[in-house]
């Protein structure tokens, strides 16, 4: 796995871990591999057009945890109520599908 790839990975594993209700720009900029200071500045000018709900208030952006991961994974947000060892080995082979690599490490 790429250097770049094995960051994303990690960044979505500590996001679906996470408790929290939002995540910030940076965070999903991460995820996304953009510049955070272009999501906040998207969110701001449209934010229908990002794929994913935001909450814009004054120059604050949030971005809900549960829709930002069901947009990345394509998945009802339900699937992120609980996730354990065997739902994180499921997303990561969706994860390598989407960005067209095998990894036969996993089963």
């Amino acid at each position: 796995m790429k250097e770049a790839e094995r960051k994303t990975w990690e960044a979505l594993v500590k996001m679906m871990k996470s408790n929290e209700f939002f995540i910030s720009p940076s965070e999903a900029a991460e995820v996304l591999r953009v510049h955070p200071q272009s999501l906040r500045i998207q969110a701001q000018k449209d934010k229908g057009n990002l794929g994913f709900p935001v909450t814009v208030i004054g120059s604050r952006v949030k971005i809900p945890r549960i829709p930002f991961l069901s947009y990345v994974f394509g998945v009802p947000a339900a699937t992120f109520t609980t996730i354990d060892e065997h739902m994180e080995i499921s997303l990561y082979k969706d994860f390598k599908t989407l960005s067209g690599q095998s990894d036969n490490r996993v089963n």
